[in-house]
């Protein structure tokens, strides 16, 4: 959200260490620079700094309002459009994901999450989680083995739990063989 990408402090980084994405011209620090990734470290070495008790940190993506989710594949710089392409390539039904290229972006911010956590000797995981059980397998083809996906059955509130649909709770099963799953209602 705009809030978890501060756009007054994005953009005191080098250009070649962000870019522009969605409709509404937002910055992102790009992970993969050595500014970029800074810039999660240094997110991450103060939460966790702030809070020394976190054994999980769970990065949270939302539908709407994400710039992550946001992003599509001709606003990524040139070395992820090609890094795209090889994964598609290898998982061909992502390209039915409309906010794959999003998601993709966003696995790189959880990537260096999960790299400063190590480099600063923490023993706390990564995890990603979401309103919806709607992202889960394409985190699934994004994430390491052992990132825990988690998925608030926001629908649950609504008389609709995705939990009960048996379509749903198979890919859960066949996910959680891979990984922690944490479906919440």
């Amino acid at each position: 959200t705009a809030s978890g990408n501060p756009q007054e402090l994005i953009t005191t980084l080098p250009e070649s260490a962000r870019f522009k994405t969605g409709k509404r011209g937002r910055w992102l620090a790009n992970p993969d620079t050595p500014e970029g990734y800074a810039y999660y470290k240094a997110a991450v070495d103060s939460w966790m700094d702030a809070y020394p008790q976190i054994t999980t940190l769970v990065l949270w993506v939302r539908l709407n309002d994400t710039v992550c989710v946001e992003i599509k594949e001709n606003e990524f710089p040139a070395a992820w459009r090609r890094e795209y392409a090889k994964f598609l390539a290898e998982h061909p039904a992502a390209a039915k994901e409309p906010r794959m290229p999003g998601l993709f972006a966003y696995s790189k911010v959880v990537r260096a999450a999960a790299r400063a956590l190590e480099e600063r000797g923490s023993k706390a995981k990564t995890a990603v989680g979401s309103w919806c059980f709607k992202f889960m397998p394409s985190f699934d083809m994004l994430l390491p083995e052992g990132t825990a996906l988690i998925y608030l059955d926001y629908n649950s509130l609504y008389g609709k739990p995705e939990l009960t649909d048996a379509k749903v709770a198979a890919k859960t099963a066949e996910i959680s063989a891979r990984r922690p799953v944490i479906p919440v209602i």
